[in-house]
């Protein structure tokens, strides 16, 4: 195992931990760990999506803030000509090399950032208002389904958020530098709706 894989694998958040009110709570947080996590770039031709299908077994999304399921992972569109593959319990530098291997000869790039990002799942009847607090976006079912991603501001720190097929539930997407203020700063948005800390998931 890479060092890169090592620390994706531990904990990004030193002070997340379970709120004096936690018992009934309605909002249920989860540090999410051992994900491969890679950023591709390149012209979205059919060659490149072709090798990119060959080798993640992943469509390349097209459309801006959606995302492709990628078996047990996905892969989310970040940008013009970028998105974030998510492999869970993935070696991100074996997968590095190997799509490399695959998108180099086509113009394409990739990019290991496991180690670089934290992940937070948080769930609820009111996480959409809890993140509306610190979000500037139209977070309503309506405007931001199941299925959707899109990067934002939280506070003012960057996120990425995925709005994932469980109901009322997304992950979080954060700089591991940034990890304990954004827990913070979450926990306390959610303290009114009463917060609970589960553990991890791993992969």
């Amino acid at each position: 195992m890479s060092v890169a894989d090592q620390i994706a694998r531990t904990s990004a958040f030193s002070r997340l931990a379970a709120p004096d009110n936690a018992a009934g709570a309605a909002i249920a947080i989860a540090e999410c760990r051992a994900r491969a996590l890679l950023i591709v770039a390149g012209r979205p031709t059919a060659a490149l999506a072709s090798a990119v299908r060959a080798t993640l077994g992943a469509e390349l999304p097209r459309e801006p803030g959606t995302v492709a399921a990628a078996g047990h992972g996905a892969t989310l569109w970040t940008g013009p000509d970028e998105w974030l593959h998510v492999a869970p319990d993935g070696d991100g530098a074996a997968l590095e090399i190997e799509l490399l291997r695959a998108l180099a000869p086509l113009g394409g790039t990739v990019v290991d950032v496991s180690h670089g990002r934290a992940i937070l799942r948080v769930s609820g009847a009111p996480v959409r208002e809890l993140l509306a607090k610190f979000c500037p976006i139209d977070l309503a079912p309506s405007a931001f389904p199941a299925g959707r991603c899109a990067q934002t501001l939280f506070g003012k720190i960057n996120v990425l958020l995925h709005a994932l097929a469980e109901r009322d539930t997304l992950d979080l997407y954060v700089s591991r530098s940034y990890a304990d203020a954004f827990a913070d700063a979450l926990l306390a948005g959610a303290h009114e709706y009463g917060a609970r800390v589960d553990p991890p998931i791993v992969g």
